[in-house]
């Protein structure tokens, strides 16, 4: 039996995907449905911005920004969303 509707840990995790692989419409679509996925820290414990600046994607991490996503939030390793601000920024 197919399930109609994804749990948010699908969600998430769809989000979080997208947001790797560079879907700018996507994730710009997905925010403005939800709001809440912008602070939501994936299974590795990293946030969306931490993940748009490990694959070096300027145009996510403006997004992601633009849309509002804490800086207070950070990820495993310890770069917080802060340090992912300021490696965008150095990329200007």
């Amino acid at each position: 039996m197919k399930r109609a509707q994804e749990t948010s840990e699908e969600i998430v995790k769809n989000f979080f995907d997208m947001v790797k692989l560079g879907q700018i419409e996507i994730v710009r679509g997905m925010i403005s449905q939800n709001s809440t996925l912008l602070n939501q820290i994936n299974s590795h414990g990293w946030s969306a911005l931490n993940m748009a600046t490990a694959v070096n994607n300027n145009d996510m991490v403006e997004l992601l920004l633009k849309a509002g996503i804490s800086l207070d939030i950070g990820g495993q390793i310890g770069a917080s969303n802060l340090s992912a601000e300021k490696f965008a920024e150095a990329m200007d």
